[in-house]
């Protein structure tokens, strides 16, 4: 697709911005140079801006998702404006309006559409597997923020990278291959430097196969990592009193002082202990005691969102556990979007305000097939690696005491949990402002609804200003 530039105004953050719009393909080739397919790339740059301005690159995970989620929620100055959490339906009611929380009034912002996603394009199958997989993913990425920084004479620019999900594993990769770690085969040091990268829904592991990982490690850390959600959950239908940041605090307090041990403990722990325990446990979370003793006192994800359904009668997102719907016995899940509460009823929203946005705003006249999610890229992707995420972004940390790492989470969130991301960064080495970790009332995207939406807008406003002065 041939480039496409507009102006327009927004107003953000309280303010009047005048930006332009630039968007367009960037070809993928593979290494016998054939024409694999594109990342389709989004740009808004404040008028008149200086060359010397923040950049942030952005992109969601899936694998195999579109940036829509990100563009349409809180990076663009145009959004989906569909902030009540409790009635937001998929029929469409939402309505097109100027997003207060778009950074667009710190940063310019470059919004990816990897290849067979949104309109990135696929030319076969076959060709497009050259961009497919975590290795060849963060190669593939990391040369089109190469060529754009290239063409548009931005080596002077602070550089950020704000990912989503999946995203987050992606994004840890692609600043390693930017900034010249020699993680993979073949690879060529391109010695640009990333100050920081900003996750929300954070996944980085130990493993770079966030499924497998789960297999093998569920159990004990599966039912820490993600006590704090169910505690929240709970919190939110009337199962806790007091505020929700209480009831997570108390989820963690439990955890280290006798979750772990308890779980670690297995049988060995006295009948009397395990009893008094099962109680407490099922105060935080809503769950009876009874079943929880049956259970060895585990909780898996699966677990919680059975027996949620048990004693609830209803049907929780594992994305967003303030949506729920009617739960129908025997009825099995198959579409992890279409059949989950929280994703059936946004996708129709941000792709509607999209598709209006694409047209009036951004000026894109086409009629390529815009893919949302390509479950056909998922069920394919190659998570193999030499290194973990987990490594990758120890690595970043230790390049430069100026890198730093913003992770903001939905305690609402059992599929990217907070649990889990208070864990991850606990294990890790590093310098005093290095990292920051924020919790919000909300879900998997925290943009969601105006609690979540306003204090993550002003997180990455600040986190973006703090780079300037360093």
């Amino acid at each position: 697709m041939d480039k496409v530039e507009r102006h327009g105004k927004a107003i953000i953050n309280g303010q009047e911005v005048a930006f332009r719009s630039e968007c367009g393909d960037y070809p993928v080739q593979n290494e016998n140079g054939d024409e694999a397919g594109s990342v389709f790339v989004y740009t808004y740059f404040r008028e008149n801006s200086e060359k010397d301005r923040p950049v942030l690159f952005a992109f969601n995970g899936g694998p195999g998702s579109s940036s829509l989620w990100l563009h349409m929620g809180v990076l663009g100055p145009k959004h989906a404006c569909c902030d009540d959490v409790e009635t937001l339906s998929g029929s469409g009611n939402y309505s097109v309006e100027d997003n207060p929380y778009s950074p667009l009034d710190v940063c310019d912002i470059v919004i990816l559409d990897p290849v067979g996603t949104g309109y990135g394009k696929e030319n076969s199958a076959e060709l497009a597997q050259c961009a497919y997989g975590f290795v060849n993913d963060a190669r593939v990425i990391a040369d089109v923020i190469e060529r754009w920084i290239i063409e548009h004479d931005r080596f002077r620019s602070k550089k950020y990278l704000l990912a989503e999900s999946y995203g987050s594993v992606r994004s840890v990769a692609v600043a390693n291959y930017l900034m010249g770690g020699c993680l993979y085969e073949g690879c060529v040091s391109k010695g640009i430097a990333i100050d920081g990268i900003l996750n929300l829904g954070n996944v980085i592991l130990r493993d770079p196969d966030p499924a497998d990982y789960t297999e093998k490690e569920r159990g004990l850390e599966e039912s820490v990592s993600l006590l704090p959600s169910y505690a929240a959950t709970a919190w939110y239908y009337g199962g806790q009193k007091g505020e929700l940041a209480d009831a997570v605090a108390r989820a963690y307090q439990f955890c280290a002082d006798k979750y772990v041990r308890a779980l670690y403990l297995g049988g060995r722990l006295p009948a009397e202990d395990r009893a008094q325990l099962a109680k407490e446990l099922s105060s935080l979370i809503g769950i009876s005691s009874h079943v929880l003793l049956h259970n060895d006192l585990r909780v898996t994800m699966a677990d919680f969102l059975r027996w949620f359904h048990e004693e609830h009668g209803m049907t929780i997102s594992p994305y967003d556990t303030r949506f729920a719907g009617r739960h129908t016995p025997g009825l099995q899940i198959h579409d992890p979007v279409g059949d989950d509460e929280m994703m059936s009823r946004c996708m129709q929203g941000f792709l509607g305000a999209f598709q209006e946005i694409r047209r009036d705003v951004l000026g894109i006249e086409t009629d390529r097939k815009f893919n949302v999610i390509n479950f056909n890229v998922n069920k394919n992707w190659p998570y193999a690696s030499r290194c973990t995420p987990f490594e990758m972004l120890q690595f970043l940390l230790n390049r430069s005491k100026r890198f730093r790492i913003f992770i903001g989470n939905g305690v609402f969130d059992l599929v990217t949990s907070v649990g889990q991301v208070a864990y991850t960064v606990s294990q890790l080495k590093y310098e005093e402002g290095q990292v920051t970790v924020r919790e919000y009332p909300a879900g998997h995207m925290p943009y969601l609804g105006h609690h979540g939406g306003d204090a993550l807008a002003n997180d990455i406003r600040t986190f973006i200003r703090e780079g300037e002065k360093r």
